[in-house]
């Protein structure tokens, strides 16, 4: 008999001990073997899964997402419903399934092709949230609506493809009328300050003293780098939002502005307005 075929529990203990250290070899094995990444997957790449008695390895191959579907020696399809400790059917996983997320497969060339083609500001979801992030912008910052860039053309984002976002924000030109010179306010909304883009750009922050933290504003931090100036807060209801007011444009210009009619406080201002929030 094939002892691959037999569940766990009608082992004797040396059969079972073989079937752990077969299963520990073939582990390490596809551990050793070259394999590109897909992100996101459900679990390793390598997943050793306990289940009903029997083992069963699945690994990502090199083109090609895990399957979150473990295939139980002895027990027939994946796909066969399995029964709980009392025995009775445990519902399901096709009953009312959640979406999921895609992984995405596409080369770095394809990716950059596509965005190119499709750049995600004008997205028919992303774009009205980066217009009113710009909304917001303006309201604090520039209420003639005179200096901001009117359309936001570029976007940074990070999560995971065809899931929620983690942050989204957006840089923004600010021109000054008789200047050739080109500035930019860049703005990151998030679900957390730590590692966001605007964090990771400066080092030297320092507390927001509380008097000057602005209505619904838990905590905040500011940083000043020669002219640039950025605030980085965290709401009540947990949201974190970074503002980054740099007077030259690197990636638009060599020539930057003589500066900006706004300072720290309004920074803040703008960050703490809970009219920032990423796409639902």
């Amino acid at each position: 008999m094939n002892e691959q075929h037999v569940p766990e529990r009608r082992l004797s203990d040396e059969a079972r001990a073989r079937r752990r250290t077969e299963l520990m070899a073939a582990v390490r094995a596809d551990d050793r073997q070259p394999r590109r990444w897909v992100a996101p997957v459900a679990a390793a790449a390598v997943v050793a899964g306990l289940v009903g008695g029997g083992y069963a390895v699945g690994r990502t191959g090199d083109d090609e997402p895990a399957s979150t579907n473990l295939d139980v020696a002895g027990s027939g399809s994946a796909s066969t419903a399995s029964t709980g400790p009392s025995g009775a059917p445990s519902p399901s996983s096709s009953e009312d399934p959640e979406p999921e997320c895609e992984a995405t497969t596409l080369s770095p060339e394809q990716e950059m092709r596509e965005r190119m083609e499709d750049p995600l500001w004008e997205d028919p979801v992303i774009a009205p949230v980066l217009r009113s992030y710009r909304d917001v912008l303006v309201q604090h910052l520039d209420p003639q609506d005179e200096h901001l860039e009117r359309k936001p053309s570029n976007v940074q984002t990070s999560g995971i493809p065809g899931c929620d976002f983690d942050a989204l924000g957006t840089k923004l030109g600010w021109s000054v009328p008789g200047e050739g010179g080109l500035g930019m306010v860049q703005i990151e909304v998030g679900t957390s300050a730590r590692g966001s883009q605007v964090e990771l750009s400066f080092g030297g922050w320092r507390q927001v003293d509380e008097p000057r933290l602005p209505d619904g504003v838990t905590r905040a931090r500011e940083v000043h780098n020669g002219d640039v100036t950025a605030v980085l807060v965290v709401r009540d209801d947990g949201v974190a939002v970074g503002i980054i007011a740099d007077p030259l444009f690197g990636n638009n210009s060599t020539t930057g502005v003589t500066g900006f009619g706004f300072g720290v406080a309004d920074l803040l201002a703008a960050a703490a307005d809970p009219a920032l929030a990423l796409p639902q």
